[in-house]
């Protein structure tokens, strides 16, 4: 079922010599303004992509990690007349995980910017070896800005990271829907919709 500003753009089925024996459909996210769509920054770009959609705000944030790495980020969000809708179960969450998990305040809270920073993880032995060779850049902090304050999920102001850093979000903007890239177990890269913070 479609949500948020998705359009049908196709059909895919089945059929079987002169009649249709399935039928399904295509939607992708129609972006229309006030909303613009931020490129999603992160590691690997070999990865499936995923995408929430466009919505009125951000409800909750439920982050994933291990070893000083991201490994999910779900979201659930706010539309018409404060009902809320769960944005899409994109990674595998796998017992062991550190989870955390933020509510804000609904109808008064909004997310204005998302910092993160993503690099090569320096592990011993072989297992570092194979990480250079392979190149596999993972998202290593990450935290929420919003209107009432941060939600830090991984990382702090003090480390020293390697690699980059980037910043999701548009001054005068908050952000109404989360997409990125992901493998069955970790978030390689997360973007962001944002629209006017006076716009309805």
């Amino acid at each position: 079922m479609a949500k948020g500003f998705d359009k049908l753009v196709g059909f895919r089925g089945m059929s079987d010599d002169n009649r249709v024996t399935a039928l399904g459909a295509n939607f992708a996210v129609v972006v229309a303004p006030p909303v613009k769509k931020l490129e999603a920054k992160g590691g690997n770009p070999g990865c499936e992509e995923w995408d929430d959609g466009i919505h009125e705000g951000v409800y909750k944030i439920i982050v994933s990690s291990e070893h000083s790495v991201v490994k999910s980020a779900k979201f659930e969000y706010a539309d018409r007349q404060y009902q809320t809708v769960n944005g899409n179960d994109h990674v595998k969450i796998i017992p062991g995980y550190d989870i955390k998990e933020f509510k804000l305040l609904l109808g008064d809270e909004y997310i204005t910017s998302v910092e993160g920073h993503y690099g090569q993880i320096h592990n011993d032995g072989i297992a570092r070896e194979l990480t250079e060779l392979i190149g596999y850049k993972y998202i290593t902090m990450l935290k929420f800005k919003t209107n009432k304050g941060t939600y830090q999920v991984l990382g702090n102001e003090e480390e020293d990271y390697e690699g980059e850093s980037f910043v999701l979000g548009m001054e005068g903007h908050k952000i109404v829907g989360f997409h990125g890239m992901s493998s069955y177990d970790t978030l390689y890269r997360i973007g962001a919709y944002v629209k006017p913070i006076d716009s309805p």
